[in-house]
C-alpha cells in the first residue's frame, strides 16, 4: 500500500529552498499539477512531500528583458496563448493553444510541461526553436542550460533535487522570420501528440533566399529534438512545396519512434515528413504576410 502523500503550499521562495534542502529527491514540486497528479494515480511517483508553488510570487509573469522573453515558472499556456508578446511567436502560441483542453491550459505550465520530460511535450519543439534557456535556482547559487541540455530523456532531466525551476528565456525572434507548429493526434483536444513540428525560417528580403532555419521535433523519439539534417537542407535555398518535401523527408534522421496505444512507429515515420513539410510551409506563408504588412 502506497504511503500518504502530505502537501505543503509554500508563498515565499525562501520556503521552497528550505523544504528542497531538507527534502531533496522526496519532494515533488507541483504548481497546476496538471502531469503529477496523473502520475501520481497510476502509482508512478511516491514522493514524501507535495511542494506546491503556485503561490510563492514572481514566478508567473512573461516580461521582455536582456537576452529575450523571460516566462516565470507559474507561467500557464492560457497565458502564452493570450499574452500579446508570447502570441507573436506562433510556434510557441499555437502549441500552447493544443495542449490537452482548456482546463489544462488555465492551470498547466510552460515549465512543467518541459521538467515533466515527456517524448511529446507540445511546447518543447517550440521552444527549441527560439534557443531556450532554463534557469535553476537553489540555495547559493543559480545556473542556466540549453532546453537541449536540460531534457535528458523520457522523464528525465538535468535538475538536481535541490533545484528549482524559476523560469525560461526565449531569444529575441529574427526580422523578416515566420514560424508554425503542427501536432498530429487522432482528436482535436484532449490528445497526446503522435507527431509534434515546430519550426521557423528566416528569409533575406534582398534574395529570397532562407538565411537561417529551424526544425523540430517531438513525439518521434525519446527525446524532442532539432532536425539538422532539414534544417542544413533549407539554408540558402529559395522557399518551394518541393524543397519543404525534402526537408520533411531528412527530418526522418534521428527519428526513432515507439510503437504505442496512439500509434504506430510506421504512422509515425510516415507521418513526419509531411507534418514537417506542412510547417515549413506555414512558416514561408508568415514570412510573406509579414512582408506584404511591411
Amino acid at each position: 500500500m502506497q504511503s500518504p502523500v502530505r502537501f505543503h503550499s509554500a508563498t515565499t521562495f525562501e520556503e521552497v529552498v528550505d523544504a528542497l534542502d531538507e527534502l531533496g529527491s522526496e519532494a515533488r514540486l507541483i504548481a497546476g499539477g496538471t502531469d503529477v497528479m496523473i502520475q501520481l494515480a497510476r502509482g508512478e511517483l511516491s514522493p514524501q512531500v507535495l511542494l506546491h508553488i503556485e503561490r510563492v510570487p514572481g514566478l508567473g509573469t512573461v516580461a521582455a528583458g536582456e537576452g529575450g522573453l523571460h516566462l516565470g515558472a507559474l507561467v500557464t499556456h492560457a497565458m502564452v496563448r493570450s499574452d500579446p508578446a508570447t502570441c507573436a511567436l506562433a510556434a510557441l502560441a499555437d502549441a500552447a493553444r493544443q495542449v490537452g483542453g482548456w482546463q489544462t491550459q488555465a492551470i498547466g505550465t510552460v515549465v512543467g510541461n518541459i521538467v515533466n520530460a515527456s517524448p511529446a511535450a507540445d511546447l518543447t519543439p517550440g521552444l527549441l526553436v527560439h534557443d531556450a534557456m532554463v534557469h535553476l535556482s537553489r540555495r547559493g547559487s543559480e545556473r542556466t542550460l540549453p532546453l537541449d541540455q536540460f531534457v535528458k530523456g523520457r522523464r528525465e532531466t538535468a535538475r538536481e533535487p535541490q533545484e528549482l525551476v524559476t523560469g525560461i528565456t526565449i531569444a529575441p525572434t529574427p526580422e523578416h522570420s515566420g514560424e508554425a507548429f503542427v501536432k498530429v493526434g487522432r482528436r482535436k483536444a484532449m490528445e497526446v501528440s503522435i507527431v509534434a513540428v515546430a519550426t521557423r525560417l528566416v528569409v533575406d528580403p534582398s534574395t529570397g533566399t532562407i538565411a537561417d532555419a529551424r526544425v523540430a521535433v517531438g513525439a518521434v523519439s525519446p527525446i524532442p529534438h532539432r532536425a539538422p539534417a532539414s534544417e542544413q537542407l533549407l539554408i540558402g535555398q529559395r522557399p518551394t512545396a518541393d524543397l519543404f518535401a525534402a526537408a520533411g523527408r531528412a527530418a526522418l534522421e534521428g527519428a526513432d519512434p515507439i510503437d504505442d496505444v496512439r500509434a504506430s512507429r510506421r504512422y509515425r515515420l510516415a507521418v513526419l515528413p509531411r507534418a514537417v513539410a506542412q510547417a515549413l510551409s506555414r512558416s514561408s506563408d508568415h514570412v510573406d504576410a509579414a512582408r506584404s504588412v511591411a
